[in-house]
C-alpha cells in the first residue's frame, strides 16, 4: 500500500485573483469568491494532471514496508532486485520538485514509532527520490501495514514567480474555460498542451 496525504495546504496560489481578473476582462468584484474558488480548483486539477507541487506545501506518504517481495511463478527462480518505487535502495515520490525531506517515521510491531537517522538516507532532489546511504539500511521488524511515514516539502517554492509560466498560462485557461461555463469543467486541451511537458511519470502510470 502507498498512499499520499496533503498535511499543509500551499499558502498562495501559482495566479492571482487579479491576474484572472486582468486575463478575463473583468472590472468588478461581483465574482470574486466564484474566481477564487475556481482558481484553487483549477490548480489542484492541474496538479493531478502532473502529478506535480506547484507552489511550497506538506506532504506525507505512507507505505506499508520499504521493500517490495515479488513471489516467481512456480518453477521459475528471481534474483532479488532493488526496486524504483518503494524499493530496498530508493523510494520514489510523487509531488516533485521535492524541496526537503522533514522526517521518516517508522513504526514496529510492537506499534512504537521511531524516526529514522538523517545519515541513513539522502534526498536526490533531481530525480525526486530518497535514496539508502551506503552501509546503512532500512528499519526491520516493522508492523504489517502503515509501517512507514516520509514527511517532506515539495513545490517550486513559496512564492507565484517560482512557477514555470506555461503552468500558469495553463491555469488561467483553466479557469477562464470554467468561469464562461459556469462549471468547473475537464481541463482543457490548450491547458494539457501547456501541461504535458511538466507531467511526471506516475501520471502515465509508471509507478
Amino acid at each position: 500500500m502507498k498512499a499520499y496525504t496533503l498535511v499543509t495546504a500551499p499558502a498562495t496560489e501559482p495566479v492571482s485573483l487579479a491576474d484572472v481578473k486582468t486575463y478575463l476582462r473583468i472590472d468588478n468584484s461581483a465574482d470574486d469568491a466564484v474566481l477564487t474558488i475556481l482558481i484553487a480548483a483549477c490548480r489542484r486539477s492541474a496538479e493531478e494532471y502532473t502529478k506535480r507541487a506547484f507552489i511550497s506545501q506538506t506532504w506525507q506518504l505512507t507505505m506499508d514496508r520499504f521493500g517490495v517481495e515479488i513471489v516467481p511463478p512456480p518453477g521459475f527462480h528471481v534474483a532479488p532486485t532493488p526496486f524504483l518505487v518503494d524499493g530496498s535502495q530508493t523510494i520514489q515520490l510523487s509531488r516533485q520538485p521535492i524541496q526537503s525531506i522533514t522526517s521518516i517515521k517508522t513504526t514496529d510491531s510492537a506499534n512504537a514509532e521511531t524516526i529514522v537517522s538523517t545519515a541513513t538516507y539522502a534526498l536526490d532532489k533531481d530525480a525526486g527520490r530518497v535514496l539508502l546511504n551506503s552501509g546503512y539500511s532500512w528499519p526491520t521488524s516493522l508492523r504489517a501495514n502503515a509501517a512507514v511515514k516520509i514527511l517532506f516539502v515539495a513545490g517550486y517554492g513559496d512564492a507565484a514567480a517560482t512557477v514555470p509560466e506555461p503552468i500558469k498560462q495553463g491555469i488561467l485557461q483553466h479557469v477562464a474555460a470554467s468561469y464562461t461555463a459556469k462549471v468547473c469543467g475537464d481541463i482543457p486541451e490548450g491547458s494539457k498542451s501547456a501541461y504535458d511537458a511538466f507531467r511526471l511519470a506516475e501520471a502515465f502510470g509508471a509507478f
